[in-house]
């Protein structure tokens, strides 16, 4: 399936057997099958109200590369630095704690019978 260094992924399943496992690597659709020994944890260090990108979102510093290199018209215009800092503001939230979320209401729908 090709050599991967340095890639996130999120892991599908795993037999326990030590030998292979599946996974997506992050901004990919399709899963592929990896040897187990090739793969490393990657546990992210978590800091109380710590500004980090939404769920599914590439790092903030891919997404400042790929905007800052986007160009469009005669003249290859590209975003400037503070316009690339204000959609990424949108993609941002602050991380919080389990212990400080909880329910305040719940509703269900009905999707009829």
């Amino acid at each position: 399936t090709g050599e991967r260094s340095g890639h996130i992924a999120e892991l599908l399943t795993d037999d326990g057997s030590g030998r292979d496992c599946k996974l997506r690597v992050c901004g990919e659709s399709t899963s592929r099958c990896v040897r187990r020994a090739k793969l490393r944890p990657v546990r992210p260090t978590l800091e109380p109200n710590e500004v980090v990108m939404t769920s599914g979102c590439s790092s903030e510093v891919i997404l400042t590369r790929l905007l800052e290199a986007l160009e469009w018209g005669d003249a290859a215009q590209a975003l400037q630095p503070e316009i690339v800092s204000h959609i990424l503001s949108f993609l941002a939230v602050r991380r919080v704690d389990h212990e400080d979320v909880k329910a305040v209401c719940a509703s269900s729908l009905d999707v009829g019978p």
